[in-house]
């Protein structure tokens, strides 16, 4: 009964850790899925911590796993290096496969310099798609911190929000993302919101605090 449970939760949360490794694989940087407030069943932050509990959970009952066949195990390491029939060789291509996916990822050569060079590319698209905040963490600034940071008056920003029936009362000292949520809106929604009522010109992305993560690996790779 033990073992079956045990192996049976090893098993499922090794699946469950696959999903949220994809969509973590997936998700946008950190300031575009705030801004935005991405989310697919899950948002960012929600999936992150999936992760790191179901993480947890798969490498707990992983041990759990290895101690109840811990005998077997050493069995068949024993028989791998014995003068028998079996050969070493299957556990030896084990040892060499994790070590040339770990030192290639380092090294950056194929195929692991793909596989992380389609995440930075699948990155920029969700940077391009769901726009990027005019600088990092912009959501949560107060409404006076952002209109300093970006010259905007924030009395305008106030009039025009009270004129278009903006709820929860903002204030300067109110945090965007809060008046975003209180009005059903995300923080870019209210950021155009805002560019609109003002007549200001959003200012290019990344010109405060540089490129993305992808952008930044090209970079250092063309310099290289």
């Amino acid at each position: 009964m033990l073992r079956k449970v045990v192996s049976l939760t090893t098993a499922f949360s090794f699946l469950f850790l696959i999903i949220s490794s994809i969509m973590l694989y997936i998700v946008p940087e950190g300031k575009v899925a705030y801004w935005s407030d991405w989310s697919i069943i899950f948002t960012k932050s929600q999936w992150g911590d999936l992760h790191i509990t179901g993480g947890t959970l798969f490498i707990v009952f992983g041990l759990w796993h290895t101690v109840l066949n811990l005998r077997s195990i050493i069995n068949y390491c024993k028989a791998a290096f014995a003068a028998q029939r079996r050969s070493p060789l299957p556990l030896l291509l084990s040892l060499l496969i994790c070590l040339f996916v770990y030192a290639g990822t380092l090294c950056n050569v194929p195929p692991m310099q793909q596989l992380v060079s389609w995440n930075d590319a699948i990155k920029d698209y969700q940077a391009a798609k769901h726009g990027e905040p005019p600088f990092g963490h912009a959501e949560t600034s107060t409404l006076r911190q952002f209109g300093a940071f970006l010259d905007m008056d924030v009395d305008a920003i106030l009039k025009a929000m009270q004129e278009a029936g903006f709820k929860g009362n903002p204030q300067p000292a109110s945090v965007f993302q809060d008046i975003a949520s209180a009005n059903d809106m995300t923080p870019q929604q209210l950021y155009q919101f805002i560019l609109k009522s003002t007549g200001k010109t959003a200012p290019q992305p990344g010109a405060q605090q540089g490129g993305g993560m992808g952008l930044g690996r090209k970079r250092l790779a063309g310099e290289e």
